[in-house]
């Protein structure tokens, strides 16, 4: 019987894989910045293995994250849905957005992004529907 990985290294593995391509690095690059090969980071990425407290700190250095992003949000297995990871946080249009957003230096500017994009969002439609 092979033994399943626990539920908190895989989401720890999931929020590294997020972070890792939301800023567009390799796992070969961040491997390299914290001394490990991509094999052992698709290890981590996947909760096969886990990441010891100095890697994850050494990750979140490289990513330019706080640790706690890693933890953020833990959920019980029984509260995990399907697994299915939001289309967004990989497609192409989510990875420019957030790419952009991080390259806005004044907080006030990407703070009215932010309300202005959770207005659109609320209107309930988009400009598709209005053409």
């Amino acid at each position: 019987m092979t033994k399943q990985p626990h539920h908190v290294d895989i989401q720890v593995g999931t929020r590294i894989r997020q972070a890792r391509v939301m800023r567009g690095m390799s796992q070969s690059g961040l491997g390299e910045q914290i001394g490990v090969t991509f094999q052992q980071l698709q290890k981590y990425e996947k909760g096969t293995n886990r990441v010891s407290a100095s890697k994850l700190v050494a990750i979140s250095e490289a990513l330019n994250l706080e640790p706690s992003y890693f933890v953020q949000g833990l959920k019980k297995p029984e509260a995990e849905t399907s697994g299915a990871e939001p289309e967004w946080q990989f497609s192409k249009q989510g990875r420019d957005l957030v790419e952009a957003f991080y390259q806005i230096k004044d907080q006030d500017v990407r703070k009215r992004i932010v309300s202005l994009v959770r207005q659109l969002a609320n209107t309930g439609h988009s400009e598709e529907d209005e053409a």
